[in-house]
């Protein structure tokens, strides 16, 4: 058992760390053109007359997609550890066997609040991409995410009682 233990921690270690990679790598191809070539993109569009407002929205928008993989990142580990501790709980035999219980219990809770938290993030910064897209955020679309927002947090809030 400590050999899945141990390979399952190790994948869902690299898996986060290839999803925090990504957001890093877009973060900072946002950051670089932005510095290097803005001035030179809106002395240019000026020039020939372009509008200059879906550019500016387009690196917003993949800086967003960038802070999503952050959001996404730990989630892998999170879930397999949580997952994996639980089990190993649940497979100990003991005097107390209630109380080991009780505490693969409260850790799976405890990684379940992580989860939704990281995940109404995520959506946040979906919705917020979305509003800076030339097309908007639909309002169907909007209150959707919205709605699962506030679910989710009743959810989180009701846990705790």
């Amino acid at each position: 058992m400590s050999w899945l233990v141990e390979w399952s921690i190790r994948v869902s270690v690299l898996m986060s760390m290839c999803l925090f990679a990504i957001g890093l790598t877009k973060l900072g191809v946002v950051i670089y053109v932005e510095s290097r070539f803005h001035r030179l993109v809106m002395m240019l569009s000026h020039k020939v007359g372009l509008p200059v407002g879906d550019l500016e929205l387009s690196g917003i928008s993949e800086a967003l997609h960038g802070i999503e993989y952050l959001f996404l990142a730990p989630l892998p580990f999170i879930v397999f550890a949580s997952a994996v501790r639980y089990i190993a709980r649940s497979f100990e035999r003991g005097k107390d066997e209630q109380s080991a219980a009780l505490i693969g219990e409260s850790e799976i809770v405890a990684a379940k609040r992580s989860v939704i938290g990281l995940i109404v993030g995520t959506i946040g910064a979906v919705c917020i991409s979305r509003l800076t897209t030339p097309e908007g955020l639909p309002q169907g679309e909007g209150l959707g995410m919205a709605a699962v927002i506030v679910a989710l947090a009743l959810y989180v809030r009701l846990s705790r009682e």
